[in-house]
C-alpha cells in the first residue's frame, strides 16, 4: 500500500481527473520500513509544490501530479545515516500511463588534498568518477578542501593532477555514508618504469644512483649539516621547542583543542568531530576556535555548512 502525505496535511489525492499522472518512485535496494520521501515539484501552471510519500509495501511509492510532465527533485534521507540516502532530478512524463522513477542511492565525500611536501594543494582540481556514468570535478579551497555531494552508491575513483604530481584514491561509497578522505600529490616513482623498461637499464640505473648517493654524503651534500652530522630528526605531530613555547601561552580549554588538531595534522579535523571528542559545549568551542584563529594557532574553512580546523601556517613554521 503507497501512501501520499502533502505538506499541507490534507487528505490524499487519488488517481482521478484532478491528478490525471501517476509516478511510480523504486529505489535500488529495500528501504527501511516507512520511509519517507520528499518531493519538490512545479505543477499545473508552474506552481511549486512539496510532498511527502511514505513507502508501505516493497520499497514503493506513488506521486500524484496534475501535470502530464514535470520538473521533480526527490530526495530520501534516513536518520539514522549522516547524508542524504537517496536522489533523483529531473522531468518525469506520464502520457496518461505510470512513469517510473529510480531513486539512485548516495552518500558524500570530504576531503583535503595535499602537495607531496605536505603543504595543502589550493586551487587543484579534483574529479571523482564512479560506477553508473557518475562523474564531478571541484577545486580544492584554501584550505585544501573538496566536497562531493549527492555521490551514487558504488565504486568510485578520486584524482588529481598538478604539474608533474598527481594522486589516486579508490573508495567505495555506501546509502547515506560520509566519508572523510586525504589525497596526497606525488610525482610517479621511477624505478617501477625503469624495471618495466628491462631489468638491465634498472639494475644500471640503480647502482649509478647509489654510488652518486654516497658520495654526496661523504662530501656533506643532500641529508647532511655542515660538518657531516645527519640534521636531527622531528617525531611527527610533536610540538618543537618553539611551538611549545607558544602553547605554553594558552589555557587549559585551548591547549586540550591544540593537542587535538595537532595529533590529526597535517589533515583538517571537522570541527563537530572535534566538539564530540572532546566533550565541549558548541558556543564554547565556537568561541574558543575563533581565539585560536586571531592568535593564529589555527584556521577554520568551512565547506558547505560544515566547519574544519587545521593548523595555522604561523604555527606549523614555528620551530
Amino acid at each position: 500500500m503507497l501512501l501520499l502525505l502533502p505538506m499541507a496535511f490534507a487528505a490524499p489525492p487519488s488517481f482521478s481527473d484532478d491528478y490525471p499522472c501517476a509516478f511510480s518512485i523504486a529505489a535500488t535496494s529495500p528501504l527501511p520500513s516507512d520511509s519517507i520521501i520528499y518531493a519538490q515539484y512545479a505543477g499545473a501552471g508552474g506552481n511549486n509544490r512539496s510532498t511527502a510519500i511514505v513507502a508501505r509495501e516493497g520499497s514503493r511509492a506513488t506521486l500524484y501530479a496534475d501535470s502530464p510532465a514535470i520538473q521533480v527533485a526527490l530526495t530520501y534521507d534516513d536518520p539514522a545515516t549522516p547524508s542524504p540516502d537517496g536522489i533523483w532530478e529531473g522531468v518525469a512524463s506520464c502520457n496518461g500511463k505510470q512513469q517510473a522513477i529510480p531513486l539512485h542511492f548516495v552518500g558524500d565525500i570530504s576531503g583535503t588534498l595535499f602537495y607531496q611536501n605536505g603543504s595543502v594543494a589550493s586551487g587543484v582540481m579534483v574529479e571523482i568518477a564512479c560506477s553508473g556514468a557518475y562523474a564531478r570535478n571541484a577545486t580544492a579551497s584554501e584550505a585544501g578542501s573538496f566536497y562531493f555531494g549527492g555521490v551514487h552508491e558504488g565504486k568510485c575513483s578520486i584524482s588529481s593532477k598538478s604539474g608533474e604530481e598527481a594522486a589516486h584514491l579508490a573508495v567505495e561509497v555506501q546509502r547515506g555514508d560520509f566519508k572523510e578522505v586525504q589525497l596526497r600529490l606525488a610525482k610517479p616513482d621511477i624505478l617501477p618504469l625503469l624495471l618495466a623498461a628491462g631489468a638491465g637499464i634498472a639494475l644500471i640505473a640503480a647502482v649509478a644512483y647509489l654510488i652518486h648517493t654516497e658520495r654526496k654524503g661523504k662530501n656533506g651534500g643532500i641529508g647532511r649539516q655542515k660538518g657531516g652530522k645527519a640534521p636531527p630528526s622531528q617525531p611527527p605531530n610533536v610540538a618543537t621547542k618553539r611551538q611549545s613555547d607558544l602553547l605554553a601561552t594558552l589555557d587549559a580549554k585551548e591547549k586540550k583543542i591544540m593537542e587535538y588538531a595537532q595529533h590529526h595534522a597535517p589533515s583538517s579535523v571537522r570541527a563537530s568531530k572535534l566538539r564530540r571528542d572532546l566533550l565541549i559545549p558548541k558556543t564554547s568551542l565556537t568561541r574558543t576556535l575563533q581565539s585560536l584563529e586571531r592568535k593564529q594557532f589555527l584556521k577554520l574553512g568551512k565547506v558547505g555548512a560544515r566547519t574544519y580546523v587545521e593548523l595555522h601556517e604561523f604555527y606549523r613554521k614555528a620551530e
